[in-house]
Parts: C-alpha cells; sequence; structure tokens
C-alpha cells in the first residue's frame, strides 16, 4: 500500500563492496546516474551523495545520514531507479518514500527506505531521527549477522567435504594374516586432523604406521596427506628398510613444512610366520606390549621427531610377538585424555582396560578403549585427535 495509507512502513536495501560485491555496479549502465540524497537540514541546501562517496565509516561503526527525498527518485549505490525493473525495485516504486536512513557494517553498506507519513515533513525531529538511527544500527549489524552465518556454513561444508577426502586416506579394513588379529580407530577432535595410521600386507612383510603431526585442523591433516603418499611410495617400490623411512620422512618434513612443524611417528614392520616384530620409535608414546603372563613392555628405541632438525640419528628396536600377546600403538589423544577434575587417562588406567579387554578380538578393543576415554573425559570433549593400532597374536 502507499506509504500515506501505510504510515511507517520500512524497507530495507544493501549490497557489499569490494571483491564480493562489485559485480552489482557493474551490472547497470554506465550512463545512469546512480546516486541518493544526503542530510538537508533546515536552511541548508539538499547535498547529492554520488556512488562511490563513503557515507559510514566501517572501522568507526555505524553512522547514520538521514535525506527526505521524492519516492520515485530515490536512488542508491549500485541499485537502478525504484521506478524500474521487477522485484523488489518494482514494489519499492508503489511505496511514497519519505526517508531515507543510510548504514555500513564491515563491507556492507544499506539503507532503510522509510514510508513517509506525511510527504510535506520538512524536517525529522530530533526523537525521530533517534530512533531512525537505532533501527539502521539493528539492520546494519542483522545484515552482518547474515553474512557471518552464511560464510560459517560455507566452511563448514568445505570440512565436510576435507572431512570425507582425509578418510579415504585411511585403510579400508586391516589385513588378516592366518594367527593375527589387527584393528585401527582414528577420531578426529575438529572435522579434520593430523594423526594418521596405516598398514601394507607387502612381500617383506606387514608394515604398520601411527603418526601424530604436531597441530590440529586443515593444516596438519595436509601434511599427514603428504606422508601418507610419500610412506606408500616408499614401500611399494620394494623398500623394507623402517630406518631409511624415517630419514626420507624426516628430509621431506624439514624441507617442505614451516620451522614449527614436525610429526612423531612408530614406523613398524612384523613377519605373521615368525612373530618377528621391527620397529622405529620417532618422538612417539611408547607403544605398550602386554605379553600373555602379564608382563608390560614399552617400545622406546627409535629417534628424535621428524621434521624438526636437517638430520637425525635412528635405531631399530626388535622382539618377538608370542601366542596370546597384545600390542597397542597410540597417539596421544588417548593418554592425554582429561577428566572433567584435570586428571590424565595416562598409562596405568591403558594397561587396566587392555588387560580387561584383551579376551576381545582387536576391532573391539579399539572401540572399549575409546568408549573408556570418552567415559573418563565426562561431558568434556576430546582435546586432541585419537587414533589406535592393536595388534594380537592369537595362534
Amino acid at each position: 500500500a502507499p506509504a500515506r495509507r501505510a504510515q511507517g512502513a520500512v524497507a530495507v536495501g544493501a549490497e557489499e563492496t569490494g571483491p564480493a560485491g562489485a559485480g552489482l555496479a557493474e551490472r547497470h549502465q554506465q550512463d545512469e546516474r546512480r546516486h541518493f540524497f544526503g542530510a538537508a537540514g533546515p536552511g541548508q541546501r539538499r547535498r547529492e551523495v554520488r556512488e562511490g562517496e563513503d557515507f559510514g565509516d566501517p572501522a568507526a561503526g555505524f553512522r547514520p545520514q538521514f535525506a527526505q527525498v521524492p519516492g520515485e527518485q530515490v536512488l542508491v549505490p549500485g541499485a537502478r531507479r525504484l521506478g524500474s525493473g521487477r522485484g523488489a525495485s518494482a514494489g519499492l516504486a508503489q511505496l511514497e518514500i519519505g526517508w531515507v536512513a543510510p548504514f555500513a557494517c564491515g563491507s556492507f553498506r544499506g539503507a532503510l527506505f522509510v514510508g513517509a507519513g506525511s510527504v510535506d515533513d520538512a524536517a525529522l525531529s530530533p526523537a525521530s531521527r533517534s530512533f531512525l538511527g537505532s533501527l539502521a544500527a539493528q539492520a546494519a549489524a542483522a545484515v552482518d549477522s547474515l553474512r557471518l552465518t552464511r560464510a560459517a556454513i560455507e566452511k563448514e561444508k568445505e570440512l565436510e567435504a576435507a572431512r570425507r577426502i582425509q578418510s579415504r586416506f585411511l585403510p579400508d579394513r586391516p589385513p588378516r594374516p592366518a594367527g593375527w588379529d589387527i584393528g585401527g580407530v582414528n577420531i578426529p577432535c575438529l572435522a579434520v586432523g593430523g594423526d594418521y595410521y596405516d598398514y601394507l600386507d607387502l612381500r617383506g612383510g606387514i608394515f604398520l604406521t601411527i603418526a601424530d603431526v604436531a597441530g590440529k585442523g586443515p593444516g596438519p591433516a595436509l601434511i599427514m596427506a603428504s606422508v601418507q603418499a610419500s610412506l606408500r611410495a616408499f614401500f611399494f617400490h620394494g623398500h623394507t628398510e623402517i630406518a631409511g623411512a624415517a630419514l626420507e620422512l624426516n628430509q621431506l618434513l624439514h624441507d617442505n613444512t614451516a620451522e614449527n612443524r614436525y610429526m612423531t611417528a612408530v614406523l613398524a614392520r612384523f613377519e605373521p610366520e615368525t612373530g618377528r616384530f621391527d620397529y622405529l620409535n620417532a618422538g612417539h608414546v611408547r607403544p605398550l606390549l602386554l605379553r600373555s603372563g602379564g608382563k608390560v613392555e614399552r617400545l622406546d628405541r627409535g629417534s628424535t621427531v621428524l621434521g624438526l632438525f636437517p638430520e637425525i640419528e635412528v635405531e631399530t628396536g626388535r622382539f618377538t610377538l608370542e601366542p596370546g600377546d597384545l600390542l597397542i600403538l597410540f597417539t596421544d589423544g588417548l593418554s592425554e585424555t582429561e577428566s572433567p577434575e584435570g586428571e590424565l587417562f595416562e598409562e596405568d588406567r591403558l594397561v587396566e582396560a587392555l588387560d580387561a579387554a584383551r579376551g576381545k578380538s582387536a576391532r573391539d578393543i579399539c572401540g572399549e578403549l575409546v568408549s573408556r576415554a570418552r567415559a573418563f573425559a565426562g561431558s568434556r570433549p576430546l582435546a586432541d585427535d585419537l587414533t589406535l593400532i592393536v595388534l594380537k597374536r592369537t595362534a
């Protein structure tokens, strides 16, 4: 309805400046005048504010200006005459616009179009100006909130796509050599993470890897993908020495990542026929070996972390897995799970949980450990990525 019959009707128009909003103005005819009328006080001539002139400093927050204008001649930056076109422009043209209150918020410029109660009004009262200023400020905040919400939704979609891609880098199923049971699990605390595990059944034996890239989120996840590709290429080309794999990874990470990026890892190879197990612990949480008789051993031979120094010294450890033995490789997301009281899950609780669950399958042991960690954390979310590999010799 015309403004005379719907006194005080308000509409909001906004556009984004900069790269995201540049196309709005470019789509209009260059010879078309784009302007709106600026503030006009008693005894002053109305000042024309042309497109491109700032009418609110985003850094300083909202700074409203007011104008009384003929309804069909209202122009705003980057918009056509309200009397032309379709949609919102045509709808606004049916109103008699009495006042315009521009606003700015971040990269957005906009205006409140207010239907006039009487087109003969010469000026707004101070109270009306204050009210319109508050209204425009709220509109600016609402527009900016919508922009942030849309950006958050887009980011969430991108992270979900990244999560699906990263999950494809993890093994679909473990090897199943006779007399052995292997299981693994990876739970990132964010959409994507820097933990990694893998197992490869090749001619030289079964290769196990568990690794933790420092940090959380997309950056470590990208490094993890590079590590996975490099390790698989190394072993698929016939190399069987885990010490050589560690040296190559160290060089790759040192030469291609930031100075504060590094990775801890356990690289291992075992022979299902004999139970011989060779490993290298590169600054990682010590894996735990529970012997069938109850003795607990820790795997600590290896090197410093990978990627922090240009050259490192490495050594490997070796032992034999006997029937009934249970080995677990894990990241610190498990051992450093924190309770609401600030206690850590730590090794003693882990050994207790393993001893209680050792009669279960490797997959079920992984599930049991994750469940215990979550119960220990209570309502607190996991603070770090959590990754496990469980290896059992059953015969």
